[in-house]
């Protein structure tokens, strides 16, 4: 073969291996990026996160003749619902003998929770946790004898000592005479005493509440022993003045016991009385102490109370309840703008034999009323367990039943799981948390 001819056969055969090396190349690549394509997969959306509903809690104290405690449960705030936590020791003992009647015994403010051990002539505070459990901070002297109510307004707490009556004569030196005292709390909250805010009572007044008025600046004090409610003006400090005092109601001997106010109706308290002996005036009196004390309107005509001892408003102060212990039931009142009362409606448990009905509270959004119940409505039968319900309240122009229901529908109750004896105790109060 010439020389020529085999050079150029050679670069032609060169030049063909060099262009399948580029195609397979080429060829190569595009798969690699059609590969790299087809295994990217497509993005998912992130998932919605489910709404945030904080936690609420609600208490009530055990005070048995002993070491007390609170009985703590965790609130769903959308829905109502409680969850048993536990019981939590307040660094103090309780008294059987106060037997429930009086009110306020544990209140809430904030994130703090105030409890009177009626047994130790003390109160305990406790900071609330973001699941509802309360820890204990301190347990403080009532500077006085059997705490039995705390209100709390501001940085000020006032607490209220029923004092002891044992019976006899009346200059009997172990007779104790009750008191209010006035603590500030420091932004731990924790109290300490004011020195000048102080006002004594007769043992024989036996007070059983006392509760700030809707404006925060006058105390009332419910005397149970007296027939009377006293009332009192506030300095942002804690001092004590302008006392006032009138008997509460149209029948002598009817004995108020637990009352309630609301920021919407300043100056304006009510109280919820128990009948006297011949079973007359069992009902709700509103009383105003914007200037002087008085009576804005005596008991009210209705059928559906029967002792009642406890009370609490709504949120908006237009309506209230009183929790009547023997029937189990609440009546519901509807409130002016002046304070004054007009039976509505009532609920009462039907073929009910649980425990009575005693102390109430409303969340702060308006929508759940809560309630303990305790102690046996037989004289001789043993106490039963605790129960504390959850009611749904209706709103003001709701007609959910043809029958009227007191503006609330049952929703849930539930007793603690505890070791605690309940036949020797003697359980009070009802407080739950904002939200």
């Amino acid at each position: 073969m010439p020389k020529l001819l085999r050079i150029a056969l050679t670069l032609a055969l060169f030049a063909s291996a060099t262009a399948c090396k580029k195609e397979r190349g080429s060829k190569k690549s595009k798969s690699k990026r059609a590969i790299a394509t087809a295994s990217t997969p497509t993005p998912t959306p992130a998932p919605t996160p489910p709404p945030f509903v904080p936690t609420g809690a609600a208490f009530f104290l055990s005070n048995p003749d002993g070491p007390n405690t609170v009985e703590a449960f965790s609130r769903n705030t959308a829905t109502g619902l409680l969850t048993y936590l536990g019981s939590f020791p307040t660094g103090g003992n309780g008294s059987k003998a106060i037997q429930g009647s009086q009110a306020h015994a544990v209140v809430v403010k904030g994130n703090f929770l105030y409890a009177v051990n009626s047994g130790s002539d003390s109160f305990s505070t406790f900071r609330i946790g973001s699941d509802g459990r309360p820890t204990w901070l301190a347990t403080t002297p009532s500077n006085g004898v059997r705490p039995v109510s705390i209100a709390v307004h501001g940085n000020l707490l006032f607490v209220l000592n029923q004092g002891i009556d044992n019976g006899n004569d009346l200059d009997d030196p172990d007779d104790k005479d009750a008191s209010i005292r006035g603590f500030s709390i420091n932004y731990d909250g924790t109290p300490f005493p004011i020195g000048n805010a102080t006002f004594s009572f007769l043992y024989s007044d036996s007070p059983s509440d006392v509760f700030f008025l809707g404006d925060g600046f006058r105390l009332a004090v419910l005397k149970s022993g007296s027939d009377s409610v006293e009332a009192f003006s506030v300095s942002p400090t804690g001092e004590l003045s302008n006392n006032q005092t009138i008997t509460v109601g149209k029948f002598p001997g009817n004995q108020p016991v637990g009352g309630a106010a609301n920021s919407n109706l300043p100056g304006i308290g009510f109280a919820a009385v128990i009948a006297n002996k011949a079973g007359n005036g069992a009902s709700v009196v509103s009383f105003s102490a914007n200037t002087s004390l008085t009576i804005i309107q005596p008991e009210v005509d209705a059928d559906e109370d029967i002792d009642p001892c406890w009370a609490v408003t709504s949120i908006k102060g237009d309506r209230l309840w009183s929790s009547n212990f023997m029937p189990k039931s609440l009546t519901l009142y509807l409130v002016d703008g002046n304070g004054t009362l007009t039976p509505s409606s009532s609920y009462t448990p039907l073929n009910d034999t649980g425990p009575g009905s005693l102390d109430l509270d409303v969340s702060a959004d308006g929508r759940f009323l809560y309630r303990l119940r305790a102690f046996s409505t037989i004289e001789g039968e043993p106490n039963p367990t605790p129960i504390v319900e959850v009611f749904e309240i209706e709103s003001s122009t709701s007609s959910t039943s043809s029958t009227p229901k007191g503006g609330v529908n049952l929703i849930q109750w539930l007793s603690p799981n505890t070791t605690i004896s309940w036949t020797d105790a003697s359980p009070t109060g009802m407080a739950v948390t904002s939200p």
